[in-house]
């Protein structure tokens, strides 16, 4: 089998993705996701490498790292085999469980720097509309926190010159998403008043900020009819109060 070369970066940073075979999933519960932070740990010191950001998601993972290329794949290549040992051996399965080599993207500004460690934390509310800011998986409550964790902050908090302006380059960009979302939407889906009008014939005498309020089955069953009606997550969640995750979940 021939390989590509993978390419160096010039300041020796680099975006690594790696994702389950066949899209599976990667974690089945939280010890999971603990159990690959604690390996991370204990491989960077080992090969020299620094983590300047991460993520874990359900089927697939981002880090950042900084380190000569050579050693950034020796740290991938213990940190795979080990959890792939780890979770074939947990749950009784064989065979690969990522999907071949690790992905690199080498790093060549600080620009590119800057939006790399953006685009890792926001994942959960890209993938999962989880709420980046309190998705426990990833370094971005590390930057918040004076605690020690497996992320060498110093570097990106240097460049912004403090926390608050670090938080406010994660939140404006999420407003302007938001707003373009909303743009898009506009044209595509339901209107305001239209969604309202469909909320009242199907939740009848229910108030719409009362479902939040109905036990799981017959809050998630209306829920799913409000989305098959044509409404968007975007705007149940602003008619019911109930978040994007739940909306999404049910």
């Amino acid at each position: 089998m021939t390989y590509v070369i993978r390419r160096q970066s010039s300041s020796d940073y680099y975006h690594v993705t790696t994702r389950g075979v066949g899209r599976q999933l990667l974690f089945e519960c939280e010890a999971d996701k603990q159990k690959l932070k604690e390996a991370l740990l204990q491989y960077k010191a080992e090969t020299q490498c620094v983590v300047i950001a991460w993520c874990f998601m359900d089927n697939h993972i981002h880090l950042l790292l900084h380190g000569i290329l050579g050693n950034i794949s020796t740290l991938m290549r213990k940190l795979l085999t080990g959890y792939a040992m780890y979770y074939n051996t947990k749950y009784s399965r064989s065979g690969h469980l990522f999907q071949g080599r690790f992905f690199s993207e080498p790093i060549e500004s600080d620009e590119q720097l800057l939006t790399t460690v953006r685009y890792i934390h926001q994942n959960p509310d890209e993938i999962t509309m989880t709420d980046f800011r309190q998705y426990r998986w990833s370094s971005y409550r590390e930057y918040l926190s004076e605690r020690e964790g497996i992320t060498n902050t110093e570097l990106i908090l240097q460049m912004f010159g403090s926390r608050a302006l670090f938080i406010q380059f994660h939140d404006e960009h999420i407003a302007k998403k938001d707003l373009a979302d909303d743009i898009t939407l506009s044209k595509s889906r339901l209107t305001q008043e239209e969604a309202n009008c469909l909320v009242k014939e199907i939740c009848g005498e229910i108030l719409p900020h009362d479902i939040k309020t109905l036990g799981k089955p017959k809050r998630d069953t209306l829920l799913c009819s409000l989305k098959q009606a044509g409404l968007s997550i975007r705007q149940i969640e602003r008619i019911t109060g109930i978040s994007r995750y739940i909306i999404a979940e049910a």
